[in-house]
């Protein structure tokens, strides 16, 4: 009943909506079969039939949105790990000496280097899997409102 009637009910009676309009939405709402059944299986199966379709149509915009934290997340870690492994250089240096010392040091600096790169990429990956969500997200709250 909680997700039937109440959750709706909060939903139209907000700041700046019209609560009769959105009340008899819900009436209407309890009246249609097909919603009637979209809720008796999202209580006993935890599955939206119309969310999923919904997403299967206009697309999982969200999923953008943990895309971008991904990006983040990927581009931080290298960066951490690039960090880790020019100490790591740093302190071999100390105890290392001749040609396997300079080899070594120019492979770990130029892998330093290639991670370090990768920065910029991993940001603007991010920004623009951002802009993606946040151009959906305030399409789809526009919709709504209209």
């Amino acid at each position: 009943m909680d997700g039937l009637v109440w959750s709706r009910v909060d939903s139209v009676t907000g700041e700046g909506k019209n609560p009769a309009l959105g009340l008899l939405g819900i009436g209407l709402d309890l009246l249609s079969p097909s919603t009637l059944v979209n809720e008796a299986v999202k209580f006993v199966f935890n599955v939206d039939i119309f969310g999923e379709a919904a997403k299967m149509l206009s697309g999982d915009w969200e999923s953008y949105g943990d895309c971008a934290n991904a990006w983040g997340s990927l581009g931080d870690f290298l960066n951490s790990m690039a960090t880790n492994v020019d100490k790591g250089n740093d302190l071999l240096s100390q105890t290392w000496y001749g040609n396997a010392a300079d080899t070594r040091w120019d492979y770990f600096d130029r892998l330093t280097t290639k991670m370090n790169d990768t920065d910029d990429a991993f940001a603007n990956l991010k920004a623009a899997y951002e802009d993606v969500a946040g151009q959906s997200s305030s399409s789809r709250t526009a919709s709504r409102r209209g």
